[in-house]
């Protein structure tokens, strides 16, 4: 069984190299145009915080942790990180991330304020809360407020974060099915700007289980080969937020406040080589025309 999944993770990867290459282009998109480069700081990261699916319970190829945030991350060179916590709710993840928010030394703090997209899978532990479906969902709505205006107030000069909601598997648990077949509904039906459903897990079909919650680890290799294919999407629904008037690979804000190149001229210096190609392919001035 184990030489099966091992096979299964290595066909996973195969694939996913036809997708994923060395990044030649950056702000906004990188690792072959699918993540978005959002504060323009020349990596496209993500990171994706939620309870035990998401720390990886159950991935017994990778030790019984990791799950699709391993499979991202050994696919992204290293930018996807794991938040996950096992066992937490909306919001107990919450108050995890209030706690850390206030320690500026921690890897929490830096993975999450230097992410691009950050990515919620939460509401499965709510179950045990034993209150109805609408009150988890009040709680994710909280949660993403909560999140943006942290961390909108670090980034004071920046761009933070964007974030998504996933909806969930469907667990094989006959108590639990009823509860997150609900809780998709809602997310799905009530997906607003402050509940931005935009991954949708429980669309997944012939999902396996390890223990009729966790995915095998074949069923993580299908949430990540799933997120693969999203990601471009996603970075379609950030990147509409920040426009590139000249369509020069640079948003209009980093052209006005961090580099000095003008949001209306594909080429500011005239030089023949646009203002993109040059800081993040040639490595040269666009503010000197014979810098080439």
């Amino acid at each position: 069984m184990k030489k099966q999944l091992l096979f299964i993770q290595i066909i996973f990867f195969l694939i996913a190299s036809l997708f994923v290459s060395t990044p030649t282009w950056s702000c906004p998109r990188t690792g072959s145009e699918m993540l978005t480069d959002v504060n323009c700081d020349l990596v496209g990261k993500v990171s994706i915080a939620g309870d035990s699916i998401v720390f990886g319970v159950g991935d017994s190829v990778n030790g019984g942790k990791g799950g699709f945030t391993k499979r991202l991350d050994n696919a992204f060179n290293g930018n996807v990180t794991n938040l996950g916590k096992p066992g937490a709710t909306v919001k107990q993840f919450q108050r995890i991330l209030s706690k850390r928010l206030r320690k500026p030394t921690s890897s929490f703090y830096t993975k999450i304020i230097e992410a691009d997209i950050v990515i919620f899978y939460l509401i499965t532990n709510n179950y045990w809360d034993r209150l109805p479906v609408s009150f988890a969902i009040r709680d994710m709505r909280k949660l993403v407020k909560f999140t943006r205006k942290k961390l909108k107030e670090i980034n004071s000069s920046g761009i933070p974060p964007e974030i998504f909601v996933s909806t969930l598997n469907i667990t094989d648990r006959d108590f639990q099915i009823k509860y997150i077949q609900e809780a998709n509904k809602q997310l799905m039906k009530y997906k607003s700007k402050n509940l931005p459903t935009q991954i949708f897990f429980h669309r997944i079909k012939r999902m396996k289980y390890e223990d009729q919650l966790h995915p095998s680890s074949s069923g993580y290799d299908k949430m990540a080969a799933y997120l693969i294919r999203r990601f471009s999407k996603l970075s379609t629904f950030a990147e509409k937020k920040f426009p590139d008037d000249d369509l020069d690979n640079i948003y209009n804000f980093f052209e006005i406040n961090k580099y000095g190149t003008d949001p209306s001229l594909f080429d500011t210096d005239g030089d023949g080589i646009g203002d993109g190609t040059e800081l993040f392919e040639n490595a040269t001035n666009p503010l000197d025309f014979y810098s080439k």
